[in-house]
């Protein structure tokens, strides 16, 4: 028996070394690790399960954040009848290892809590039994495609209930029809959203069957990490809003935005690509599942330097908004057609910026390239309030909202912006060979908030780079 890192050891002992194992395609290495993989289940021969104490995490916000959940769920919940969450775990590669994990989060919270086996390989076969191939019985077929293999020895019940659903959809139509909330796991966005389209990247009958709960208010839907990114699509001024799926903030204004498949989770920020240079940014043009349709939405946002990522993606796309959540924090979005209100709740905030007034310059002289690019941003922390009303957001900040301080060592523009609440009317610095520039002005709103953030509304920025 060994853990994953002692096989590689054991495999650099017998002579592969790790760029031998790291040249694996995709295909090779995941057939290795699966098909060695060891079913585990007890002595009356019941699979063993991840266990989830959420009374024990290390942040009483995350508690928060889920038990906010289940009460909007709730809200939709018919009078005598019991929560019911339904929990997607596609951005994964392996959707059956994952849904331990989140089924176990919500039952901590005394709901029911239904797997939802909505996979791209599920899709797929769906698609080949609708032509009249087999398409159900080949199940493992269709998951080897999406290099996942050996799942019915390992998971055999989440297996037949996958392959059940696949020769019944309308019974999962049924269910999704029935559920108060819907959640989405992190990992891959694109895996999600192949998801719940058909293989010809049509949205399938239970994507439009959760469309139509939300367009009815019978349904709350969260998602976590790449659950949250893939929540943007729809349109503005007849553009699709896009979906981003992989890149840093290194490159991003020199390099610009790329429609391209992300490269590999195996990659290092895309170093096994052909097309890509490590850091590329890319973004799916047709975006994701349009329930957010605000704008751009980004994660792990301040603690990973995301926001040059995401200012160049909403410029580079012809996008007025986008939205980076942190870590550890939800924007909870009530949709009114007339009035839309955004809360903040969790540990840190929100990060928006616009682009309405927005600019991107370029000059070139000799053999430099100078790009500048301008517009709007807000941070918006813990306890903050908007309201869109026609072209405009509205901020009601409650600085109080959270009164314990907190170090917040990560994230440079997150703590460079900070002396803003502070008596200063400029900052600026300098990272990722890029100069950094924000000034108040007489529309501009900032408040000092008692965890230490700063939170501030409809600042102007600039952003240079030469190269």
């Amino acid at each position: 028996m060994l853990t994953k890192n002692r096989l590689f050891d054991a495999l650099n002992g017998q002579g592969m070394s790790d760029d031998a194992i790291r040249a694996l395609a995709d295909s090779q290495y995941f057939l290795m690790l699966d098909a060695l993989e060891k079913a585990q289940f007890d002595e009356k021969g019941r699979r063993l399960t991840e266990k989830v104490q959420l009374n024990e995490t290390v942040s009483p916000y995350s508690i928060d954040i889920y038990q906010r959940f289940i009460a909007l769920a709730k809200q939709n919940t018919p009078e005598g009848q019991a929560t019911k969450i339904g929990v997607v775990t596609a951005s994964s590669r392996d959707a059956f290892e994952a849904a331990d994990f989140y089924t176990g989060v919500f039952n901590q919270t005394g709901v029911e809590v239904v797997w939802l086996p909505l996979t791209a390989a599920f899709q797929g076969a769906l698609g080949d039994e609708a032509r009249g191939f087999e398409g159900c019985s080949n199940l493992e077929k269709y998951q080897a495609a999406h290099q996942l293999y050996d799942r019915k020895r390992l998971y055999p019940q989440r297996f037949e209930r996958q392959n059940k659903y696949c020769k019944s959809p309308s019974e999962l139509t049924s269910l999704i029809e029935s559920l108060d909330g819907l959640f989405f796991n992190g990992g891959d966005q694109s895996r999600t959203l192949a998801a719940l389209q058909t293989p010809a990247g049509v949205a399938s009958e239970f994507f439009l069957a959760i469309k139509r709960q939300l367009e009815k208010g019978d349904i709350v839907i969260g998602g976590t990490s790449a659950g949250t990114a893939v929540q943007a699509g729809g349109f503005w001024k007849n553009r699709p809003i896009p979906m981003l799926t992989s890149g840093h903030s290194r490159s991003a204004l020199s390099r610009g935005i790329f429609y391209l498949p992300p490269p590999s989770a195996r990659c290092d920020d895309g170093s096994c690509s052909d097309s890509l240079l490590p850091g590329d940014i890319t973004v799916a043009a047709k975006g994701g599942t349009g329930f957010f349709d605000f704008g751009l939405t980004d994660t792990h946002f301040s603690e990973r330097d995301r926001e040059t990522r995401l200012v160049v993606a909403t410029a580079l796309t012809g996008q007025r908004l986008g939205f980076g959540v942190d870590e550890t924090t939800a924007l909870l979005v009530k949709l009114d057609n007339a009035n839309p209100m955004f809360e903040v709740i969790g540990k840190a905030g929100v990060f928006v910026v616009d682009m309405h007034h927005g600019q991107l310059q370029q000059s070139n002289q000799d053999d430099e390239v100078n790009r500048t690019l301008g517009g709007l941003v807000s941070y918006w922390p813990n306890g903050t309030l908007a309201r869109k009303e026609g072209k405009q957001i509205e901020v009601e900040f409650s600085p109080l909202a959270s009164t314990a301080h907190i170090e917040f060592e990560e994230g440079q523009w997150r703590n460079a912006t900070t002396p803003l609440c502070k008596g200063k009317s400029e900052v600026n610095w300098q990272q990722f060979d890029n100069r950094y520039v924000l000034r108040t002005s007489s529309e501009s709103k900032t408040a000092l908030f008692g965890s230490g953030l700063c939170g501030y509304h409809k600042v102007p920025f600039v952003i240079t780079n030469t190269f």
